[in-house]
Parts: structure tokens; sequence; C-alpha cells
């Protein structure tokens, strides 16, 4: 595997696109911290507007979406830098370029036609997957630590302070959500493999990450009159992102936890037959 991994390592550097997403990313979360500070700002001095925002204020939004500001941080007189990077790993803004990266990723060496070269070269095809998915995983790390390092030094430009709150729960909530997007990332790299192509790919990863299965859930309540409280949401990765929350109770980090692997599970299984099949180039 580790042969596997220099591979996929050495094919990661002679690329520019990682480093364009990371940079970009960067960009939006900038613009995503100075858009709630704006918007913070706004409602400390509008109070008509601050009780409007209390009234219609949802935790849930399943879209991509830029800025946000909870109540409760006009009630504390500060945003927690902490809960401040949760509002931004829910908003999926960081998702959307993980969609990015891995349908490039995967689907250069299929354009490419890298993969066919090299696949013979590993008898284990579980090797070059993992191999794959570890990098991906790498790259996920670094979204991760270079956006909270970037969001955390423009807040502190913007407000001159940096407060962080449940610093341990915190910790766990990165972790958990950490998870869930690598099993997404895997559903990404399955889906690239099985359809060989990139645009499709890419634009089914970003509709689901907007949320466009709530459509389901419309249907579903639509067509049946007892279906109660039920959401799609509730048992799909891209909807365990929004659900959870610093805050979460043990059985909600439990079952986002169940839902990951599961998810991960089967999409490294797919991709392990499609490369068994020798249907992956």
């Amino acid at each position: 595997m580790s042969r596997a991994i220099k591979l996929e390592l050495y094919r990661l550097r002679r690329n520019k696109y990682p480093w364009i997403i990371l940079i970009l990313s960067s960009l939006m979360i900038i613009g995503s911290v100075y858009m709630t500070k704006v918007d913070y700002h706004y409602y400390i001095n509008d109070k008509a507007a601050l009780e409007n925002l209390k009234i219609n204020f949802t935790q849930i939004n399943w879209g991509i979406y830029v800025g946000s500001v909870i109540p409760d941080w006009l009630d504390l007189g500060y945003i927690p830098i902490t809960e401040l990077f949760m509002r931004n790993i829910q908003s999926k803004i960081l998702l959307m370029f993980q969609t990015i990266f891995v349908v490039l990723f995967i689907g250069e060496e299929i354009r490419s036609k890298f993969l066919k070269n090299i696949i013979a070269a590993f008898p284990k095809n579980i090797d070059l997957i993992l191999g794959k998915f570890i990098v991906i995983a790498v790259f996920t790390l670094f979204l991760f630590i270079s956006n909270f390092l970037f969001m955390m030094l423009t807040f502190y430009l913007l407000e001159g302070y940096i407060v962080f709150t449940n610093l341990n729960y915190f910790l766990k909530y990165v972790l958990v959500e950490y998870l869930l997007y690598l099993s997404y990332s895997s559903l990404i790299m399955l889906l690239v493999y099985l359809i060989k192509n990139s645009a499709a790919s890419l634009l089914i990863g970003i509709l689901d990450a907007s949320g466009i299965l709530e459509i389901v859930d419309t249907i579903i309540h639509s067509s049946i009159s007892n279906s109660g409280s039920f959401s799609i949401m509730n048992y799909i990765v891209t909807g365990r992102i929004v659900l959870l929350s610093i805050n979460s109770s043990g059985i909600m980090y439990l079952h986002s936890i169940i839902i990951a692997i599961i998810f991960l599970i089967i999409s490294i299984t797919g991709t392990y037959l499609l490369f068994r099949n020798k249907d992956v180039c």
C-alpha cells in the first residue's frame, strides 16, 4: 500500500489544482467571515431586525450558503470562533470544494489513461483504492486546518479578539465531521469511477451538497399522510453534516458515525468491485 500512497502523493504534488482549491476555499471562508461580521453588527444596531431574526431563525439550512449569524451570539456579545467554524462546516462551503477536488483527482487519471497504465502493477486493487483514499484524507485534513487558520486570522483582524468555547466538544465535533467528509468523498470517488464523466459527477455532487434530496421529503410527505417527521436527510451523509453540531447529543454523534461508516464501506466496496471487473478505465 505504501507504494500506492507514494504514487498518489506524487500525482498530487505535480498538479496545481489542489493548491488552487485550498486558496479559493480560504478566500470563500474569508468572505464568509466578513459577511458574518457585517450581519452581526447590523443586528446589534437594529433591534427590530434582531427580534425578527430570533423569530425566524432556523438552525437547519440544507443548502450551501455564505455567512450566518446565530441569535445566541448577540446575547453573548461575542462570536465564539469554534461555533463560527461549525457554521461554516454546516454551510457546506468546504464540502463543495472537497467535491471539486475529488472529481478532479479521480477524473484526471481516467481522462489521461494514467489509471489504465498502472492498474496492472497493483495485483491487489484494494491497495490502490486505499492509497487514493488516504491521499484524499490528507487533503481533507489540510482543507480543514488551512481554512480554520485563515478564519481565525481574518476574524481577529476584523474584530480584534478570538474566543474558544466548549473546546473538548469542538474537537469531537470536528473529528466526526471530518469522518463525514471522508465518507462523502468516498461516495464521489465511486461516482466518478462509475459514470466516468467528471462534469456529470461534479454536478451530481454539488446538487447533493446543495440539499436537492430534500425534494424526496416533499414527495414522501405529500404522498404518505402518516409520514410524520420522517426526513431522508437524517439518513444521508450530507444531511448529517448539517444536523450535527457542537452541542449535539451523544446519540446524534453515534448515529452520524454509524451513517458515515456505512456509506464509507459501501463506497469502498463498490469501488473495489469496479476495479476487480476492470470497469474503471
